[in-house]
């Protein structure tokens, strides 16, 4: 059952409208919003096919669909402090949408 007793802060896709002297894109975030979930745990078969291919997928967070706006990275706190994911993966399960997830400082990291 439910109990949406997690808040994870959904960071938006930043945009692109303007230029730099250089002709470089100046990339604007939007803001930063919070919303309830629920913290799930990842499936073994998808976590240890996601090490195979390099990369280490560490939560999963259901969300409603409605708060959800394809976002590619969110924000949950850690030891009083947010830690930065980036959305691997998603799910739809009628009115939810799971969220899996990858720690961004190990966006770099080896398999093993």
């Amino acid at each position: 059952m439910a109990r949406w007793s997690e808040v994870v802060k959904l960071v938006p896709n930043a945009t692109q409208g303007q230029y730099d002297e250089s002709g470089y894109p100046i990339e604007t975030p939007g803001e930063i919003r919070e919303v309830f979930a629920n913290r799930k745990s990842v499936h073994s078969n998808e976590f240890y096919q996601a090490r195979l291919n390099g990369f280490s997928l560490s939560k999963m967070f259901e969300v409603r669909l409605v708060d959800y706006e394809n976002e590619t990275k969110l924000l949950y706190e850690e030891r009083g402090e947010d830690v930065e994911y980036v959305i691997k993966r998603t799910y739809e399960k009628g009115e939810t949408i799971e969220l899996v997830c990858m720690r961004k400082d190990d966006e770099h990291g080896s398999a093993v």
